[in-house]
């Protein structure tokens, strides 16, 4: 953990879409009537329909609620209270925790997201029905127990005409998919395409919700692109997601944010998404994908992707009595293999390094998510088959043993027992264990050198014939080079390592408390196979400046491994910033790389994941565990 470091000023950028395939697609403000309007300073709050559709003479509402806080203080609880159609139930909602007593529905937040730090955001969502209209008659935010009536503040939007219901796509309109124009032929082995995942027609406006994919199978990193869609007609956009974007004179621009511009080789794009729609049913899309300063118009068709809307009556019926999963707010999982029983090492074997991935035994990419223990010497509690087994349960098939490498900090050859005993549980768990040498107040890595050397000299005698072993040599260097002083270490510790496990994947830690990965791209290790470099942040401290380092050092073929993060600032401690840690994670999915959450114990800290009131040190629950180790927790849930 980063005991010192200077603190940059967060970035916060967060877009949430909700999306209704089949459906209506409306963004309409639906305060109505008088009350009380007069909010914190610094703070919104706004209820808005961003979908509706009949089905068999039920009415279906998407809903999203919104909370900002732009104070200069947190808010410590929130709740929403709506008044809907008598009759009205609750199909799904997501980020929030809604019930209907009578016709109020009140929105309460989960653990995660109950408070709402400065400058951040809460976004629930829901999809609700009725047989009678909705007509907004009372909507209510409670902030930290004191109740702001909304009706009135804001403008009062309609429905454009045509809206009440969703008219049905032809069958024929369904199953002809746009086409875009031929144009010059991409590099060999980058590809792009625009799949239609949903059409409806509204009123005399044909929708489309659009989804971009660009795979780069190349052999050369794209550093920038854009791409230019014509909309025919009297056309126009709606909303989009994951990229920015511009619409004029019927071509929409779409343009990449900083974490998703650069493609490195044998990885694609493919969470960017959009809604248009026109006066004319279109047939044909013309497209143009500028990649690194040059043109190229689309020479594929735009195709109906498989959760495209139905072709048939029946099935478009279907599928509008039972509403898609809307998004959360949580980043989505990278694709993965997941075998449906075994354990993770019995599934995945031996893990490797092979560009700036990690793949398993049978060469498929996998990525390791976990917890790392506090120091062994101060919470050897945690170091049980019972903590581990608990986190395994949430999802986690990496557990991290941190061995502090000054003396001063708790070493001891004597805590060689804690190594092997936490190795052990994780072996019989069928999880993979990271030995970590972690260096931090001793700053550079040759302080205890002779320690070191003796450390992994025992450790991969020990373990050379394991699978599920890996070594981190040098947790977070500071006030040292890499040339100079990591380097040199890291190659002979290599070597030591080599001497017994020779394949085993080792970790090296990069200068600045593991950040300044993008320098250690230009000059790193070669002659060896399966190492890989640590990277660290902590989301409320750390946001572009060090993305933009990780992805220059993914440009440069660099394999990075997350092997300590939090959600808090750099000290471990201070408020969360979830927004920024879900950038993280979108980002760490999207390029496969592995990470581990600081820390498993119950420390009266921030990054600490078991709550400080609970005394249990195994078969924990998400009530056992902070904000932190509740919000973590549901990260490694989704991704099961």
């Amino acid at each position: 953990m980063v005991a010192k470091l200077k603190k940059f000023r967060a970035l916060i950028a967060l877009a949430v879409a909700l999306i209704v395939i089949t459906g209506v697609a409306v963004s309409t403000n639906v305060f109505a009537g008088s009350g009380n309007t007069t909010l914190p300073d610094g703070v919104s709050a706004s209820v808005t329909q961003v979908g509706g559709w009949e089905s068999n003479g039920e009415n279906y509402y998407q809903l999203q609620l919104t909370i900002k806080n732009s104070s200069s203080k947190n808010i410590n609880s929130w709740e929403f209270n709506i008044d809907l159609p008598d009759g009205a139930k609750i199909n799904q909602d997501w980020c929030g925790k809604g019930s209907i007593e009578g016709n109020r529905l009140t929105v309460a937040p989960l653990d995660y997201n109950k408070t709402i730090y400065t400058n951040n955001e809460i976004v629930y969502g829901c999809i609700i029905s009725s047989k009678k209209a909705y007509t907004p008659t009372y909507e209510a935010v409670k902030l930290d127990g004191k109740t702001y009536v909304l009706c009135g503040k804001g403008e009062v939007t309609t429905e454009p005409a045509g809206t009440d219901t969703a008219e049905e796509v032809t069958t024929e309109a369904a199953t002809e998919a746009p086409t875009s124009s031929s144009g010059e032929t991409l590099p060999d082995g980058l590809t792009y395409s625009l799949n239609v995942t949903g059409r409806w027609q509204s009123g005399n406006d044909y929708f489309y919700q659009m989804q971009l994919v660009i795979d780069n199978k190349s052999n050369t990193t794209v550093n920038n692109w854009s791409l230019d869609i014509t909309i025919p007609g009297k056309g126009s956009f709606s909303q989009g997601w994951c990229a920015n974007y511009t619409y004029n004179n019927g071509i929409l621009n779409v343009t990449p944010f900083d974490y998703n511009k650069s493609i490195s080789v044998n990885s694609k794009i493919d969470n960017i998404g959009f809604i248009i729609s026109s006066d004319k049913e279109v047939k044909s899309f013309e497209s143009a994908l500028t990649v690194d300063g040059k043109k190229y118009e689309a020479d594929e068709k735009v195709t109906e992707a498989t959760t495209t809307a139905s072709s048939t009556e029946a099935t478009t019926e279907a599928k509008k009595d039972e509403p898609t999963q809307a998004p959360t707010e949580a980043p989505t999982a990278a694709p993965a293999v997941k075998p449906t029983t075994g354990t993770p090492v019995a599934n995945h074997g031996k893990l490797s390094v092979k560009g700036t991935s990690i793949v398993d035994k049978n060469g498929d990419k996998f990525q390791l998510r976990g917890v790392s223990t506090h120091g062994l010497a101060w919470f050897p509690q945690y170091d049980n088959k019972d903590a581990f087994a608990s986190w395994e349960d949430f999802g986690a098939n990496v557990v991290r043993l941190a061995m502090y490498s000054d003396k001063n900090a708790g070493f001891s050859t004597s805590n060689y027992q804690l190594i092997y005993d936490g190795v052990d549980y994780a072996t019989q768990l069928g999880m993979y264990a990271i030995i970590d040498w972690h260096i931090l107040g001793d700053g550079n890595p040759n302080t205890n050198k002779a320690d070191a050397v003796n450390f992994f000299k025992t450790m991969s005698a020990k373990y050379a014939n394991y699978d599920n072993v890996i070594y981190e040599i040098c947790n977070e260097p500071n006030g040292c080079s890499w040339n100079n002083d990591i380097k040199p270490y890291a190659e002979d510790i290599i070597d030591i390592i080599r001497a017994n496990d020779k394949d085993a994947i080792i970790i090296v830690g990069t200068p600045t408390w593991s950040q300044d990965v993008d320098e250690v791209s230009r000059n790193p290790i070669t002659g060896e196979s399966n190492i890989m470099y640590a990277l660290h942040f902590y989301a409320a401290t750390h946001t572009d400046n060090i993305r933009n380092k990780a992805q220059t050092a993914l440009n440069n073929g660099l394999p990075l491994f997350v092997s300590e993060f939090g959600m808090c600032d750099a000290s471990g401690n201070g408020g969360n910033n979830f927004t920024e840690a879900s950038k993280w994670i979108s980002f760490l999915d999207s390029n496969n790389i592995s990470y581990v959450c600081w820390n498993l114990s119950n420390k009266a800290e921030t990054s600490a994941l078991i709550s400080s009131s609970c005394n249990k040190t195994g078969n924990f629950t998400l009530n056992d565990l902070s904000e932190s180790g509740k919000w973590f927790a549901n990260i490694l849930t989704e991704r099961k």
